[in-house]
Order: structure tokens, then C-alpha cells, then sequence
């Protein structure tokens, strides 16, 4: 980053934290990390309103859910040391947890796909919030006395604590050492890391350590409760410094996204090109083009013009090789559906996405036509994913809300005889990679249909970092997503 936009950047930051920079109010510490380098660091408020102390460079705070990817490292470690396996039965190292007559594996604990109830949601209904002291055998029993889940693992994505205090206790018994020693040995120690630290009291006196505060009622600052002890769930200690050396240490010893999700994802990721034109003419030319490039799938909108004649021209531009798949955006009633699908079918179709809108329309069109039926925004509706009323799904990250929640949408789909596909909401650089890391990783478990993820260079002005080769995407090399932001 040229030495201009960095004071941009810089006047930029200080404007957002400027409501901070007070001196009778709480603050932040913001950092910006590019290609492994801390580039800017900028903080604003202060980190003790009683003493008067204001936040600095080298000011610790309490990360909470930050801590949990560390956690997450330290059981990637252990496995890594063959002392465990990501797909371990948690009650082989956790014998106290119920038996629950399901598969319930390390791996649906870091993935947020376990189905085990939220130990913080659990305590408050037992009339404890976090301003009350509790013990770490209050929280485990909380969790322990739960005799059902509340969905199968891996069906589902819900956030949950308990995972990841589960986790933390597996890597101690594991380990045979306190997970703050362990994240301290293996960690925080090698990668120079020396203001951070995992503390589970939160009586512990940490140097440097900004306060937590909440608004009052009338105006004004307190102290935020925090009583609860803190485990691999939220236990961690760090500044803005440190977690820049940790992205450092990840960019030179990490893995790619996709290696975490699968131990032997696909290294490229099949794409379909996109056949914008409203016209004829201009569609016969995109598809000739997509043809000649290598792609094996396009994909033209529909209920939009002559579809009759783009989709013709598409097929007779493109050849009989070319996999044509439309995408209605629900712009068809069940009758109009059937009627235009029966129509174009003779052209040869891949699929048809989302003709219509809503579970009982898409079923009875899907009952009606020789031709398959994908679902894209009804994808959203409560009960879709397993419904089996689509022979394919069209899944995004953004939807889905996140890497592991895509992935749990993609078994539940794929459990109920589906297929699926990603598709880009029209993302940057760090959207697509993470969609295609994704992609990788269920390629490796099952089909996976042409994805709609050939979408930046349809961006003016937008240098591609994922270029298609022969309709296909290679996954970036390197560790975490292997690109940068813009």
C-alpha cells in the first residue's frame, strides 16, 4: 500500500473512532494488517477512566471470541502430533457428555455444527448472568445435564459457547497441560507474541490491561460484569500488536482455508460463465466466446426478452457440449414455469434455477417437468435445505452465514439425495476465495455442480487475483484465503 493511501486510510480511521477520543470515555484499538506487515495502528479513549490512563500501542484487551480460533489451532496442533483426529467421537476425551444416539465429532464442536446448547444461555435460564461468580464445574455441568441436542450435528449452524469451552477442556486432557500453557509453548512464545495470554479467572491481575465498561442507566460509564470463568470460549488476552504477529506467523506456517475444511480438497474448482445479453445476437457471441475459453457450463437469465431466442442462439453459438443452465429469478408463476420450461427444454437444459418462489411451487414444478429444478432465494425459507423439493441448491456464504454454515447447509442437502453449487452475491476478492475454498473442500465429499463464482471481472476497473482457466478456477496457493483485500 503506497505511502498516501495509508494516511487516507489513516484520516479515515480516525474519523470513525473520533466519538472515543475522549477523555471521559472508553476506547479502541484499531490495526491494519497488510501481506503480513502492521501497516497502521491508531487508538482513541482510554483504557482506565478511573486512573486516567489512556489506550495505547501496547494496550491488552480481553478478545473474547477471538480466543476461539486459537483454541481451535491448538486442537489443528494436536492433531497435527497425532494425539487426536478432527473426526474423534467428542465423548471419547469428554466421557461426561451424554450419550446422544448421533455421530457428535471434534470437528462439529470447531465448526459450530454440534447442535450442543449455548452454556450462557443455559446459565441465565438458571437465573445467573455473567455479573454472578460461577465455577468452570457450574458451567460444565450446565452443558453435561442436557439430555438432547437442539438439532443433529452437522445438520445445522448455531453458534455455541459450550463448543468451544468443550473444545478447550479436550485440549487440556489431551495435552496433559493447562491450555494457557499449551497456547503459551506452542503459540504466543514462538511467534512473539508477548502481550498475550490466556487467563481463565478473571480476578487475575493482567499488566497493561484496558477495563471493560457499559453504559450506565442516566449517562455515563461502569464497569462491565464479568464473573463467569472463561475457557476456550473467550479466555484470551491480547493487543493489537500481537494479533498482527499471529497473522504473520499464520501467512508463514498456515494452511490453506480448504485444507482445514478437508484433508484433500479439490484443487480447482469448476465455474460457469455468465451470458448477460438481452439480445440474440449478443448472447450467440457470449457463449461462442465461453466456448472457445473452455467453459463447459453458461448460464442465461430468463423471463427477461425472447427467451426462446437467446436460449436457441445460446445452444447453436455454444454447442451441444455446452451445459445450459437459466436462472428465472422467480419470475414465473407455476403455469407460466411449466409452460416456458416445456418450451426451451427441446434446447437441451442443464437445469433450471428458481423458476418460481416458495417450497409448494417449486415442488409442484418440479413434479411437472422433465427438466431438472434448482432452488436459489427459496433456499432461505425455514425447512428448505432438507425439504428434498429441489434437485439441486444454490448455496452463498453470505446467506448462509459463514464457511461452516455453508458447509452443514451442503450435507443437510446432500443427506436428503440434493445436490449442490455456490454461487457469489456479487463478492470482492476475499468472498470468492472464501466461497471457492469452500467448493474445494465439498468437491471432495460429493458432486459439486458448475459454481456461479466467475463474477470479478465483471467488476470495471477490478483486477481479477482469480482468473478462470479453461472454465475453471484454481484455489489460491498459500495459507488462510490466499488473496488480499482491495
Amino acid at each position: 500500500m503506497e505511502k498516501l493511501d495509508v494516511m487516507q486510510v489513516r484520516r479515515r480511521v480516525e474519523r470513525l473512532t473520533e466519538c472515543w477520543n475522549r477523555p471521559d470515555s472508553p476506547g479502541v484499538a484499531v490495526g491494519l494488517v497488510r501481506e503480513g506487515e502492521l501497516i497502521l495502528g491508531h487508538q482513541a479513549g482510554m483504557a482506565s477512566l478511573e486512573l486516567g490512563v489512556p489506550i495505547g500501542p501496547d494496550t491488552a484487551f480481553r478478545v473474547a471470541s477471538v480466543s476461539k480460533q486459537f483454541t481451535c489451532a491448538a486442537v489443528l496442533m494436536l492433531e497435527a502430533d497425532g494425539k487426536l483426529s478432527a473426526e474423534d467421537p467428542v465423548r471419547q476425551h469428554v466421557p461426561e457428555l451424554p450419550d446422544y444416539g448421533v455421530p457428535l465429532t471434534v470437528a462439529h464442536l470447531m465448526h459450530n455444527t454440534s447442535g450442543i446448547r449455548d452454556m450462557l444461555a443455559l446459565m441465565r435460564l438458571g437465573g445467573a448472568d455473567l455479573g454472578m461468580p460461577a465455577r468452570p464445574e457450574d458451567l460444565l455441568a450446565a452443558i453435561f445435564r442436557q439430555r438432547t441436542l437442539n438439532f443433529p450435528p452437522g445438520s445445522r449452524y448455531l453458534y455455541s459457547n459450550a463448543s468451544f469451552l468443550l473444545l478447550g477442556l479436550i485440549a487440556e486432557r489431551v495435552s496433559g497441560e493447562p491450555l494457557a500453557k499449551f497456547l503459551e509453548q506452542r503459540i504466543f512464545a514462538p511467534a512473539g507474541m508477548n502481550f498475550t495470554r490466556h487467563t481463565p479467572s478473571v480476578a487475575e491481575i493482567v499488566p497493561g490491561l484496558a477495563t471493560g465498561y457499559a453504559p450506565a442507566e442516566g449517562g455515563g460509564w461502569k464497569r462491565a460484569a464479568h464473573a463467569f470463568p472463561l475457557g476456550g470460549e473467550g479466555g484470551l488476552v491480547s493487543s493489537v500488536k500481537d494479533l498482527a504477529l499471529w497473522d504473520r506467523a499464520g501467512r508463514l506456517q498456515g494452511k490453506p482455508v480448504a485444507r482445514l475444511l478437508s484433508e484433500h480438497p479439490a484443487s480447482e474448482v469448476p465455474v460457469n460463465a455468465i451470458l448477460p445479453a438481452l439480445d440474440r445476437a449478443g448472447v450467440a457471441e457470449q457463449a461462442a466466446a465461453a466456448a472457445r475459453e473452455g467453459y463447459e457450463c453458461v448460464k442465461i437469465k430468463v423471463g427477461v426478452g425472447d427467451d426462446a431466442a437467446r436460449v436457441a442462439a445460446a445452444r447453436a453459438a455454444g454447442g451441444p457440449r455446452l451445459a445450459l443452465r437459466l436462472d428465472a429469478n422467480g419470475a414465473w408463476s407455476v403455469a407460466e414455469a411449466v409452460r416456458a420450461i416445456d418450451a426451451l427444454a427441446p434446447a437441451g437444459l442443464e437445469l433450471v434455477e428458481e423458476p418460481v418462489h416458495g417450497l409448494a411451487a417449486v415442488r409442484e414444478v418440479r413434479e411437472r417437468v422433465a427438466v431438472r429444478i434448482a432452488i436459489d432465494e427459496t433456499a432461505a425459507e425455514p425447512g428448505a435445505l432438507g425439504a428434498g423439493v429441489a434437485d439441486a441448491v444454490c448455496l452463498k456464504i453470505a446467506r448462509c452465514g459463514g464457511i461452516s454454515a455453508l458447509l452443514a447447509a451442503a450435507a443437510l442437502v446432500r443427506a436428503h439425495g440434493g445436490e449442490v453449487y455456490l454461487a457469489s452475491t456479487m463478492d470482492g476478492p476475499l468472498g470468492i476465495a472464501a466461497a471457492l475454498h469452500a467448493a474445494a473442500a465439498l468437491a471432495a465429499h460429493g458432486p459439486l455442480a458448475h459454481c456461479g463464482l466467475a463474477t470479478l471481472a465483471l467488476f470495471d476497473g477490478l483486477a481479477d487475483p482469480l482468473p478462470v482457466r479453461l472454465g475453471r478456477i484454481a484455489l489460491p496457493p498459500g495459507p488462510g484465503l490466499g488473496v488480499e483485500p482491495l
